[in-house]
């Protein structure tokens, strides 16, 4: 439960799936997201949870929780779309 819980947050704060009819509100759209990302998570903890999330799936798939290992998949799909190689350069290579 905790897990989907983390992965609907997630999806809130660093997916966002709106589309845009104007400039405008892409322009507050931004800063409403800026705002909830600031709130939610600051440098320290965005950097725990992609230090960890590898690591869990892996260890989650190895015991055959398959289903919170794809939640925690999912988690890891939607932060790395947002925190591209440059932010998050330890995806790929953890991932190997």
């Amino acid at each position: 439960m905790a897990a989907i819980q983390l992965k609907n947050t997630l999806k809130r704060v660093y997916g966002s799936t709106l589309s845009y009819n104007s400039y405008d509100d892409k322009e507050e759209q931004k800063k409403g997201e800026e705002l909830q990302q600031n709130d939610l998570l600051d440098d320290e903890g965005k950097q725990v949870l992609q230090a960890s999330f590898v690591p869990l799936m892996l260890q989650l798939s190895g015991s055959g929780k398959t289903k919170v290992a794809n939640i925690v998949l999912e988690c890891i799909s939607t932060m790395a779309r947002r925190f591209v190689q440059s932010e998050w350069p330890e995806l790929f290579p953890s991932l190997i």
